[in-house]
């Protein structure tokens, strides 16, 4: 046995193979140079393998990118599905490095948060209708300034979240107060730009009246 980032492993594949190990590692360089374990069912280091995979992946984000943009789709859902919750989890056990590696990206690529600022206010000036004005925009203003008054358990400030999301795929909601709620930072972020609404390609946000509730809908 031999240690290799701190795993024990067999010193040789034939040994591996005996013990029902999927991993050898014996401190040799590959052709390559790379010191690391091996597999005992495909050729090469496991580095090797991962370069290989890397590569393949980008050729098919190049090549194939409406195929690959559904499949991790589908993927995050399936994962949502079967538990909701995994996302928080582990932001909550990974809170304080999530947040020093966020600052350390944001510091390193300023240009990539302005260009996302001036794409997300393209979209809510688009989404904004000519009619939106007096009572309406009173209102809009209104969810805004009590989103700023309230903040979640872990003190971070509750976010305004577009029941229709501004951008996806199916549909375009409206920055408009029916289109408005209040969610915690989490909820927000779990649902993102998600919108799985049945009624999506019949049903429309609409103003109900004064004192309707945020979110409601009517069919047309």
């Amino acid at each position: 046995m031999q240690k290799e980032r701190g795993l024990d492993l067999p010193l040789t594949r034939k040994e591996a193979k005996a013990i029902g190990f999927e991993f050898y590692f014996n401190g040799d360089p590959c052709p390559k140079g790379h010191v690391t374990k091996r597999r005992t069912k495909s050729p090469g280091c496991e580095e090797c393998v991962l370069v290989v995979r890397r590569e393949n992946m980008r050729r098919a984000r190049v090549n194939k990118p409406e195929i690959m943009k559904a499949r991790k789709t589908a993927q995050y859902r399936r994962q949502v599905e079967k538990n909701p919750n995994s996302g928080a989890e582990r932001y909550a056990k990974n809170r304080d490095k999530q947040l020093e590696r966020g600052k350390q990206y944001a510091k390193a690529n300023p240009h990539i948060f302005r260009i996302n600022g001036s794409l997300r206010r393209a979209r809510k000036n688009n989404a904004t209708p000519p009619w939106l004005v007096g009572e309406l925009l009173d209102q809009v203003k209104a969810i805004y300034t009590e989103a700023s008054k309230l903040t979640d358990s872990q003190g971070n400030r509750v976010q305004v979240d577009h029941i229709v999301p501004l951008k996806n795929d199916s549909v375009c909601g409206l920055h408009v107060p029916w289109n408005l709620r209040l969610l915690t930072k989490t909820e927000n972020c779990r649902k993102n730009r998600f919108f799985n609404d049945p009624f999506t390609a019949i049903a429309m946000p609409i103003p109900l009246g004064c004192g309707a509730a945020l979110g409601s809908y009517q069919l047309l």
